[in-house]
């Protein structure tokens, strides 16, 4: 009913393909407009909204949303995007590419100032004398790791100085493997022509399938033309939108159980319009994250035949590394009570994050200041 009220408003002249498949109660049903890009959006009449909201109880359309407003109600959405692209679009995504690219090499710089460096005493020498060389080995590793413990460790009776150098030698330390995860996983957001070769390279990363081109839409010019054009679109399909959700989920359950697995949640379901597909994305019990490295799979609406299954567990090695990194990154891991301790856990890496960059400026401003003042003794 949701559907059918909204079929001829949105679908034919703003135009959604994907739904909503799960209701929550007492809460509003959001649908999705569709963003007309490039040669589209010459075509295609602009929405003055973004998301429609509406209740699944009457089908009655209770608001809408135009989330390129500057406004109160999108404050974070405002926020999200200014963490995303700086607000500026493409040159805002290279902008902060080049930054998480700097930032993951200066991982690896940072991880190297802190290894011991090799010293050996004459008393060493002698001592070392002594022993086999196997012995000897084992003394360079424990000597070595005992040289290099301190950096791990936040001396508590020092002065501002040191107390700050240790906080972000430590704190770099103890966070290095999240910090180059967000940076790295940064670099595959906004510079891909540098991370997909990378990864390809390392991992044996796989691309990803490109979709096929949209064709130009053209809008009807009665209404009486709209509503033909609607009901068409129902007679000549087998699966129609009235029995997309349930069928395709069954669908999902049956794939699923065939191959050994538990389909947890349902997430997604859209209208491929190129291909005449609806296309479902549900989380397997063996899938990553929740929302990227999901199962899916395509059924052709036409003839009512699964056409493409897609199990996110059977991915290559290299596609689930890089599934990884995104939910890692994005925050999508875990169930519920998971989930939230790991948005928490999220939430601290940023705020240590913050701290390195001001203990690393104030260090940078230290040592720079000691060698003018040593330049000026000098003189």
């Amino acid at each position: 009913m949701v559907i059918s009220r909204l079929y001829y408003i949105f679908w034919v002249w703003y135009k959604f393909s994907s739904m909503p498949v799960m209701l929550e109660p007492n809460k509003s049903a959001v649908f999705v407009v569709d963003r007309a890009r490039g040669k589209r959006q010459k075509n295609k009449n602009t929405a003055p909204f973004q998301e429609v909201y509406v209740n699944p109880y009457t089908a009655e359309i209770i608001g809408s949303r135009d989330k390129e407003a500057w406004a109160f109600n999108n404050t974070m959405w405002k926020v999200f995007w200014l963490h995303r692209e700086l607000l500026m679009g493409k040159v805002g995504n290279l902008i902060l590419g080049i930054v998480a690219l700097l930032w993951t090499i200066n991982c690896f710089i940072g991880i190297y100032l802190t290894l011991p460096r090799a010293t050996q005493s004459k008393a060493k020498t002698k001592t070392k004398a002594n022993l086999s060389k196997s012995a000897v080995r084992s003394h360079n590793r424990a000597s070595w790791f005992k040289r290099w413990l301190p950096a791990w460790k936040i001396r508590r009776k020092s002065n501002f100085f040191k107390f700050n150098y240790d906080v972000h030698q430590a704190f770099g330390l103890w966070l290095w493997v999240m910090l180059f995860v967000i940076a790295w996983s940064s670099v595959g957001f906004n510079l891909r022509s540098v991370y997909q070769p990378v990864m390809q390279t390392v991992v044996g990363l796989q691309p990803f399938e490109k979709g096929g081109r949209h064709k130009p839409d053209t809008k009807p010019d009665t209404e009486s033309d709209n509503q033909a054009v609607a009901k068409a679109h129902d007679v000549t399909l087998k699966i129609t939108k009235a029995q997309s959700i349930e069928y395709l989920s069954a669908q999902a359950q049956k794939v699923s159980l065939e191959h050994g697995l538990k389909v947890e949640k349902i997430l997604g379901l859209r209208w491929v319009d190129e291909d005449k597909q609806w296309q479902m994305r549900f989380k397997t019990n063996k899938d990553i994250g929740n929302k990227g490295g999901v199962s899916s799979l395509n059924m052709d609406a036409v003839t009512g035949q699964v056409v493409k299954i897609n199990l996110g567990h059977q991915s290559p090695t290299g596609n689930k590394i890089n599934e990884w990194l995104n939910s890692l990154h994005m925050g999508h891991i875990g169930g519920d009570v998971v989930h939230r301790i790991y948005q928490v856990f999220l939430a601290l890496i940023g705020i240590a994050v913050s701290a390195l960059s001001f203990t690393g400026v104030y260090l940078w401003w230290r040592g720079n200041r000691a060698r003018k003042t040593k330049a000026m003794r000098g003189m």
